[in-house]
């Protein structure tokens, strides 16, 4: 059965290779394997790859997904603060044409102070302003507003003509 004396090499005869029924597990080293052990080794090396795979899919996911959440949180943030800062403005604006239409009508030979008040979105402003005439014909006007550490100021200048 041995193809050479030191019982290196052995060859079946069968034309179309020989199938061999019955074989027990190897348990060493040097031992044949069948193939029920090759089937289990495939499906264990399988879960493992599939389980190293799935790991490193969830963890890079789950980074992925914090990252992401963080930045919605940051634009959440930010568009609240736009949105408080718009109404903040808006109030503002209201203020001062508030102040502005009280101030223009001044006819006094020292002109006049005027407060303005507006609302905006739930964020409040004030304004103070001061109107004169000039003459017949013209007007000047400054005024500034303010809404929690937001401020704006202006001055204008009219003729009649």
């Amino acid at each position: 059965m041995y193809d050479d004396a030191g019982k290196a090499t052995a060859t079946l005869g069968g034309t179309d290779g020989t199938q061999m029924k019955n074989v027990t597990d190897g348990a060493d080293p040097m031992d044949a394997v069948n193939k029920r052990q090759m089937d289990a080794g495939d499906a264990a090396t399988a879960a493992q790859t599939l389980n190293s795979s799935k790991s490193y899919t969830d963890s890079r996911f789950a980074t992925w997904n914090d990252s992401f959440t963080q930045y919605q949180q940051q634009v959440g943030r930010r568009f609240a603060q736009t949105d408080k800062r718009i109404s903040q403005v808006g109030a503002m604006g209201t203020a001062m044409t508030q102040m502005a239409v009280n101030a223009s009508n001044g006819s006094g030979p020292n002109g006049r102070i005027a407060i303005g008040m507006g609302a905006q979105g739930g964020q409040g402003a004030v304004s103070i302003g001061y109107g004169k005439r000039v003459g017949d014909h013209g007007s000047f006007s400054l005024g500034a507003s303010f809404s929690r550490g937001e401020s704006s100021a202006g001055a204008g200048f009219g003729f009649d003509l």
